[in-house]
C-alpha cells in the first residue's frame, strides 16, 4: 500500500430497516404507515416474487453479502456509510411522512459487521420517529461505536453562504494531516441531472479547503467530478435497502450498486485514483455484478459524467476507474 495514499470507501444509503430488519435476526415491529403497503414483510413478498425465496432469519451479515469480502481485500483506511434508517424501537412515526424506516436496536450486528468508521446521519430519515426515535438511534450506535458521538447539522439552502459555513465547521475541527470529507445528503432521488445550484455549492466546498464532497440521497449513481484535483460524488446511490420488486423505474437499473474506493494524496488531498465495484442487489444481499452490467454501468457513469470532463474506464478486473490528470480547473 502506498504511505503517501489515503483510501477511503464510501457508498451511498444503507437502509437497514423496513425489509430488510424483518428477515434478521431480531426483526421489529413491521406496522408501517404507507399508503400501498401496511407491513413491512411486505417489501419481503415482494423482493421474494421478483428473485426467489429469501431464508429468514438470515445472518446479520446476509444484507452486504460480497461486499464484505471486498471490503476485507481493498483494506481502505476509512469506511463512510451514510445511514438512513432509525435504530429504534419507537413506534411514534412522524406524521406528514410518506414513508419511515425502522430497525431494531437488536440487529445493530448488521451495521457492526461491516465495521465503519463513520455513519452519515444527515438525511431526510433520521426523525421518522421523532426526537425520540433519534436519541434511541443516537444511543445505540454509541454502544456500538466510539465516545465520539455523531451529529447533523441541516442545510438550510445551497447558498454561497452555507457552503461557506459547512466548509468553515469541518475546518473547525480539522487537525495538521487531517482530510476534510463533507457528507450531503441531497438532490432527486432519480434522474442524472445535477442542478447548477448542485454544482456550485460543490465546487465552494472545494474552495473552501474540503478534499472530497460525498453526495447521496439518489437510488441510482449520479455525474462524479474531479474539480481543482478534487473528488466530487454528486450521488452514490443506494447500497442496502429493500427497494427489490418495486417496479417504475427500470430505466435506471437500482439493482445495481457501486463500492466508491476512493484514493487521495496525503499531502494535498487530491485524488490519485477512484475505483468503483460493481455490486448487484438480489434477495436482499450484494453480489457480484455481471460482466454485461459492469459494461452497462461503465458506459452510463461515463456519459453522465463527460459533461464535467470525466473519464471512466472498466478495468480488467471488472472495476470501473477514474485516474485523473491534473484535474479541472
Amino acid at each position: 500500500m502506498d504511505d503517501d495514499l489515503v483510501t477511503l470507501f464510501l457508498c451511498g444509503d444503507v437502509m437497514t430497516g423496513r425489509g430488510v430488519d424483518q428477515i434478521l435476526p431480531h426483526p421489529g415491529d413491521p406496522q408501517l404507515c404507507e399508503a400501498n403497503i401496511t407491513e413491512a414483510t411486505g417489501y419481503v413478498a415482494l423482493a421474494e416474487a421478483a428473485n426467489g425465496p429469501i431464508p429468514r432469519p438470515v445472518e446479520p451479515a446476509w444484507p452486504w453479502g460480497d461486499a464484505l469480502a471486498l471490503l476485507d481485500e481493498q483494506a481502505p483506511d476509512v469506511r463512510l456509510i451514510n445511514l438512513e434508517t432509525s435504530i429504534t424501537v419507537s413506534g411514534e412515526f412522524a406524521p406528514g411522512k410518506a414513508v419511515h424506516y425502522r430497525m431494531s436496536p437488536a440487529n445493530i450486528a448488521c451495521l457492526t459487521v461491516a465495521r465503519p468508521d463513520v455513519c452519515a446521519l444527515a438525511n431526510n430519515h433520521v426523525l421518522d420517529f421523532g426526537q425520540n426515535g433519534l436519541a434511541e438511534t443516537l444511543a445505540t450506535l454509541a454502544r456500538a461505536a466510539s465516545a465520539r458521538r455523531p451529529g447533523v447539522h441541516l442545510l438550510p439552502s445551497l447558498s454561497r453562504q452555507a457552503a461557506d459555513e459547512a466548509a468553515s465547521r469541518a475546518q473547525a475541527v480539522r487537525r495538521p494531516g487531517d482530510l476534510a470529507v463533507i457528507s450531503l445528503h441531497w438532490g432527486p432521488n432519480w434522474g442524472y441531472e445535477v442542478r447548477r445550484d448542485e454544482v456550485a455549492f460543490a465546487h465552494r466546498l472545494i474552495d473552501d479547503g474540503v478534499d472530497l464532497v460525498h453526495g447521496h440521497s439518489s437510488h441510482h449513481p449520479r455525474p462524479i467530478e474531479v474539480y481543482r484535483g478534487k473528488l466530487i460524488l454528486y450521488g452514490c446511490g443506494d447500497f442496502i435497502d429493500d427497494y427489490e420488486g418495486i417496479t417504475g423505474y427500470e430505466e435506471y437499473r437500482d439493482d445495481l450498486r457501486l463500492a466508491y474506493f476512493a484514493s487521495l494524496r496525503r499531502g494535498t488531498g487530491e485524488l490519485a485514483e477512484l475505483r468503483m465495484v460493481p455490486m448487484q442487489a438480489r434477495k436482499m444481499r450484494l453480489w457480484p455484478a455481471g460482466a454485461r452490467d459492469r459494461r452497462w454501468l461503465a458506459a452510463t457513469i461515463g456519459r453522465i459524467s463527460r459533461p464535467f470532463g470525466t473519464r471512466v474506464e472498466l478495468a480488467p478486473d471488472g472495476a470501473l476507474v477514474l485516474r485523473p490528470a491534473a484535474g479541472r480547473r
